[in-house]
């Protein structure tokens, strides 16, 4: 009797954490992966800057609308088209600290004085270059590079006594060609 069972490679099943990175994008130097030499879980270097702890992780949302061309002849479309697409990256900053904030609220100016730090909003968001690093199949780097980015944060933080941490939560929306985006995947 015939296997009903789906040929499928074990090994290919992967379950990771994500380290997510951020810098300022700066159009005519774009921020750049690390080198192949970097080891998985090695922290990039500068201009690089690590999130920090999360609440739940990082969730990498990629979402095409297409548009079916039909026919009269034909039940099924002649052709699909790719409408829109939507990509962003979500995650929930757990640490609480100004530059967090100034990161899910979009952007901004942190001065440091030698009594207090203060943040001061933009009116408009800042552009961020994001990178994420997780585990391939072959333990391995997988590394993806999104830029421009901005975070449009949606912060809803409880002040209340016994109850969660402080989150910030925030998605960080891709707004460049799908061309641009990289995707590096380790393999020696």
């Amino acid at each position: 009797m015939p296997s009903f069972t789906p040929a499928y490679t074990g090994s290919n099943v992967v379950v990771s954490q994500a380290q997510l990175y951020y810098q300022p994008y700066v159009v005519g130097t774009p921020g750049t992966l690390p080198a192949d030499t970097v080891a998985l879980g090695t922290a990039w270097t500068t201009p690089w800057v690590a999130i920090g702890a999360t609440d739940q992780g990082v969730t990498l949302n990629f979402a095409r609308k297409t548009q079916n061309i039909m026919i009269e002849e034909q039940q099924t479309p002649i052709l699909v088209l790719s409408d829109t697409t939507d990509v962003s990256i979500d995650v929930d900053l757990a640490e609480d600290g100004l530059e967090q904030l100034r990161v899910a609220m979009g952007g901004g100016t942190i001065t440091t004085g030698t009594t207090s730090d203060t943040l001061q909003i933009n009116s408009d968001v800042s552009q961020f270059a994001i990178g994420l690093e997780t585990k391939n199949p072959a333990g391995l780097a997988r590394r993806f590079l999104f830029q421009p980015c901005v975070s449009t944060g949606n912060i809803k933080t409880e002040f209340r006594r016994a109850a969660n941490k402080h989150m910030y939560s925030t998605s960080f929306v891709y707004t460049g060609a799908l061309e641009n985006i990289t995707i590096k995947n380790l393999h020696t």
